[in-house]
């Protein structure tokens, strides 16, 4: 069910469009358009999204994060969040974690020491970065090489596709894997 969905928002959304920070799902749906946060915004919703109990969704200055659940899986997605969240914030979201998709563009967002911790007290089994260098898209963001160096220890699957089937391989036990799949039609340019 929650490929179909996928399928479904991915198909759906006509348009990249960066031009606002944060749109709700029910904006996106009348839309259909938006970036990677806005996408998930909505898939989000059409698999019942469990929000973080003290986020304030008025505010154009806060994000959150998201949970959703296909089956037994568990994806948290992370918003445009500005700083590191403490223990006590993500709390919520402990058991609800299987995969972790991670902001790690390291641009008014929180520094790769800082997303350890984070990473670490969730202890998923999968972390996806996204919002990354995307030459000629850097916007002043880390490459994503910065990231995996960082996270030396973490072992990295690269699926050469756009697409990855779940449950991804668990490559060492008490790391998380690492996958970063291929943006989906865009052409990496120097």
């Amino acid at each position: 069910m929650a490929c179909r969905l996928e399928k479904l928002v991915r198909d759906k959304m006509q348009a990249q469009d960066f031009s606002q920070a944060f749109a709700t799902a029910a904006e996106v749906a009348e839309t259909l358009q938006g970036d990677c946060t806005e996408h998930a915004v909505l898939l989000a919703a059409l698999c019942r999204a469990r929000e973080i109990p003290n986020h304030n969704e008025h505010s154009p200055n806060d994000n959150a994060l998201y949970a959703f659940k296909a089956g037994d899986f568990w994806i948290l997605h992370m918003g445009d969040l500005g700083y590191k969240l403490t223990p006590e914030q993500l709390a919520p979201f402990v058991g609800h974690c299987d995969m972790f998709l991670v902001i790690t563009g390291e641009m008014n967002t929180p520094t790769h020491e800082e997303l350890d911790p984070m990473i670490d007290f969730l202890s998923p089994k999968w972390v996806v970065p996204m919002h990354y260098n995307l030459p000629p898209l850097s916007f002043g963001m880390s490459r994503i090489e910065e990231f995996l160096d960082h996270r030396s220890g973490d072992p990295v699957v690269f699926p050469r596709h756009h697409t990855v089937t779940l449950p991804a391989p668990e490559l060492k036990p008490g790391r998380p894997s690492i996958i970063v799949p291929e943006p989906s039609g865009y052409t990496v340019t120097k």
